[in-house]
C-alpha cells in the first residue's frame, strides 16, 4: 500500500474521482459526505481488519503489505507462510464446457486475446510512455511454424484474420508460443481491434463475455 498524490489540481469545473462518487450518490438518495479521500480511507481502515493499523500518516513515512492489523503491526511481507491464512482451498467439480464457437470448414483456425507483459488493458497510459513502446510498439499475431508454412505466410507479413463478426488486418510473427491451429494476438492497440472479432457469449456461471477465444480463417495480403 503506497500514497499516491495528485499532480495536479482538477482544472476548471473538474472534480477529483472520490467527490464525483459522492456527487452521484447523492443524486440516488444515498447520503455520502466525506470532505476529502483521506476521510474515505479513514473509514476503510476503520472497517477493515487488514487495514486497521494503517494511516495517511503511516503511508507518508513507509509502504506496508496488508494485512496490518495493528498501528504498531509493521506488515505482512509474505501472507502465506507454513500454512494458508484461510484453511485448505475449497474445490467445487464442475461438468466440461466447451466454447461456444469451434473451428470448422469456413473458419478453421483459433483465435485467443490477451496482453502483452510490458502494456496494460488498452494502452491508454502504457502507450504515451516512451520506454515501454519501444520494449512492445506494436501488435503482432503470433502464428505457429507449422501453420506460417501451411498458408505461406512470411515474418512480419501482412495479413488479414477474419472471423464471423468482423475483419482485422495485422502483421504475422511466426513462434512456437502458439499451438498449431492457435492464433495469439494482444488487445492492447487500437489500430488492430481485436476484439471486432471476438463474440459476447456469457459464460453460464461466472457471465463473463467469451472475448478470449472465436474461430477464425486467416488470409495473406
Amino acid at each position: 500500500m503506497q500514497r499516491v498524490r495528485k499532480a495536479l489540481p482538477p482544472p476548471g469545473q473538474a472534480k477529483p474521482d472520490w467527490k464525483i462518487f459522492c456527487d452521484l450518490a447523492q443524486k440516488m438518495s444515498y447520503t455520502m459526505k466525506y470532505d476529502s479521500a483521506q476521510d474515505i480511507f479513514n473509514e476503510i481502515c476503520a472497517l477493515l481488519p487488514q487495514y486497521a493499523g494503517m494511516s495517511y500518516d503511516r503511508l507518508d513515512k513507509e509502504s506496508l503489505q496488508w494485512p496490518v492489523p495493528t498501528k504498531e503491526h509493521p506488515g505482512t511481507p509474505i501472507l502465506h507462510v507454513g500454512r494458508f491464512t484461510k484453511g485448505l482451498g475449497l474445490f467445487i467439480p464442475e461438468h466440461y464446457s466447451p466454447p461456444k464457437e469451434l473451428p470448422d470448414d469456413e473458419y478453421p483456425m483459433i483465435l485467443t486475446t490477451g496482453r502483452e507483459v510490458a502494456q496494460y488493458n488498452f494502452g491508454s497510459m502504457t502507450r504515451k510512455t516512451v520506454e515501454i513502446e519501444e520494449i512492445c510498439p506494436e501488435a503482432l499475431a503470433e502464428v505457429n511454424p507449422v501453420d506460417a508454412k501451411r498458408l505461406g505466410i512470411e515474418e512480419k507479413a501482412l495479413i488479414r484474420i477474419t472471423s464471423r463478426r468482423g475483419t482485422i488486418r495485422v502483421k504475422a510473427t511466426i513462434t512456437e508460443r502458439s499451438q498449431e491451429g492457435t492464433i495469439f494476438i494482444p488487445y492492447h492497440f487500437a489500430e488492430v481491434p481485436v476484439n471486432n472479432l471476438t463474440l459476447n457469449n456469457l459464460d453460464r456461471l461466472s457471465k463473463s463475455p467469451q472475448y478470449k477465444l472465436c474461430a477464425v480463417k486467416v488470409d495473406i495480403l
